[in-house]
């Protein structure tokens, strides 16, 4: 907050930094801009546990930092004493520089000086440092030697996307008055990058009582097509290992991209046959007839399963949905709708309906996963997680599960059961490409059926972004008093839109407004309930 209590501005596509620069004890804020300039707010003391910043300079120091001829753009500081001499100095990323800028602080601890024609353009010096740009660095003490060690994050700038190589790390063989960063990583985290779209699958396909995990990617950029791969792991007692390659091989040419797998018996035999979703909406089934030691072999994809074409993004699940003693398909699709494909045969004699008579819609690009409880958890493209139950009155129920925090657009969960356990443990696939293991804890201590029923559901505002005016439909399902109103990313209501009763059944608004561009919140709320919804406005 600034002294007047208002929020601190905080920029667009820019890293801010904290550092007391005037050496008074307290923390001072420093935020750039896209022309190259760097905003100064001097610290005050904590007021009710909030820090507070008094805003000094647009131009701190009249640093202006111009890279290429013409060009500037997003900024990325840090400010720490590398030459030891009790005053900061400054490292600065920017969106088209592929290394750093090194700025010497010349000043003292309780005035600093900055020169940026003294710069340093290519900092760490003698690594040959380049990557796609936009680089934030850090630098702490990270093997407790008494100097500092420069780790840098690739946010991704003018010269592509870097999705892999994007955490470097420079350990300071110097010492704290003489630096010498040499590079010891590019992938200071290692773990499972499939680089965008990653979408697991659990099984236990070949029958040997270990757990594989099977993930589809949405592309892979070493495939001529970009077409997506699909990957398999397989655990080995307390880890998992991959059993094959991952080299970049699409097990099955011109699937597609976007792939979405998932297992399913369709024959009662020993063996489960791989089903695969895609970008286009369509299902492929792959029948099991052969295994071998450590994995089985499949046989041609037949895109003719169901004759199914959805609108695009096809991501599959099976399970006992109706508690009928037979698994039944739930197929998610781009727009965000969930469809039921019923089972009327039996666990031995399987026969799917080929039209889904039942859906329910979550938000765009749903992922579903059902469980041995035959809810449904599903995953969208912002990041939410719903419950889904279905009920006797042969509907689906929807409930925003707010448990598990938000951890990547495009979330796609699959559950992981151990033996003796009644509750899974859950592996979620994001837009980022990765996997994020999430425990089950059965000592957590929580207020059983606590959930209650959805009264509304609420559509996506559409257009988004929108200019000056945008929709949203509103479902209800039993009358009650509703506020709509629309406020901006710092809470400050901007817009009345409706106060008043709605009854039972689906009601439009259209909703034209003259706001400066920027991020706004639709919140929509009853006695018991309410749904927010982020908003872009571009002019």
């Amino acid at each position: 907050m600034d002294i007047d209590n208002l929020p601190v501005y905080g920029g667009q596509f820019v890293i801010p930094a904290i550092a007391d620069i005037d050496a008074d004890g307290n923390m001072d804020y420093f935020i750039g801009d896209i022309s190259g300039r760097l905003s100064y707010y001097k610290g005050h003391v904590f007021e009710n546990g909030v820090p507070h910043f008094e805003f000094i300079t647009s131009t701190f120091e009249d640093i202006q930092i111009v890279w290429q001829p013409g060009r500037h753009g997003a900024n990325a500081v840090e400010f720490y004493d590398l030459d030891n001499d009790d005053d900061l100095d400054l490292i600065w990323g920017d969106f088209y520089q592929p290394g750093l800028f090194y700025l010497e602080n010349y000043g003292v601890s309780t005035n600093p000086d900055f020169e940026d024609s003294l710069m340093v353009t290519d900092f760490p010096q003698n690594t040959d440092f380049e990557t796609r740009g936009h680089n934030i660095a850090r630098i702490e003490d990270f093997d407790g030697d008494g100097d500092g060690d420069l780790v840098v994050g690739v946010l991704s700038g003018a010269y592509g996307t870097e999705y892999l190589n994007n955490l470097y790390y420079f350990q300071n063989t110097g010492t704290a008055e003489s630096w010498d960063f040499e590079m010891v990583t590019s992938r200071l985290l290692p773990g499972l990058d499939f680089i965008s779209g990653s979408h697991p699958a659990l099984t236990q396909h070949c029958n040997n009582g270990a757990n594989e995990i099977w993930v589809g990617t949405e592309l892979n950029p070493e495939n001529p097509a970009w077409l997506g791969n699909l990957l398999f792991f397989i655990q080995d007692e307390s880890s998992w290992e991959t059993a094959f390659d991952s080299d970049g091989t699409n097990w099955f040419n011109n699937i597609g991209s976007n792939i979405a797998p998932a297992f399913f018996n369709m024959y009662g035999d020993d063996g489960e046959e791989l089903f695969i979703g895609e970008f286009n909406g369509t299902l492929y089934k792959i029948d099991q007839y052969q295994d071998y030691p450590f994995f089985c072999i499949f046989g041609d994809p037949d895109p003719d399963f169901l004759n199914i074409d959805l609108s695009g993004r096809s991501t599959p699940s099976f399970g006992d949905i109706d508690q009928d003693g037979d698994d039944d398909l739930a197929l998610g699709d781009k727009d965000g709708v969930i469809h039921i494909y019923w089972n009327q045969g039996n666990a031995d004699s399987v026969i799917f309906d080929s039209i889904s008579n039942l859906s329910i819609d979550i938000g765009d690009n749903a992922s579903p996963c059902v469980l041995n409880n035959s809810h449904i958890l599903a995953g969208n493209e912002d990041g939410e997680l719903y419950e889904i139950t279905y009920l006797d009155s042969e509907e689906l129920v929807a409930e925003l599960r707010t448990d598990i925090p938000y951890i990547g657009r495009n979330l796609a969960p699959a559950a992981l059961y151990w033996a003796g356990q009644s509750e899974p443990d859950l592996i979620f696939g994001t837009q980022a490409g990765g996997l994020q293991y999430f425990r089950y804890d059965s000592t957590y201590v929580g207020i059983e059926g606590n959930t209650l029923p959805s009264i509304f559901e609420v559509s996506r505002p559409y257009p988004n972004p929108f200019n000056n005016q945008f929709s949203f439909l509103i479902t209800i399902k039993k009358n009650q008093w509703f506020d709509i109103q629309l406020y901006d990313i710092i809470g400050r209501n901007i817009q009345h839109i409706f106060k008043g009763e709605l009854s039972t059944g689906k009601r439009n608004f259209s909703v034209k407004t003259d706001l400066p561009t920027g991020i706004y919140l639709l919140k929509i709320q009853t006695a018991k309930q309410s749904h927010v919804r982020k908003i872009l406005h571009l002019k």
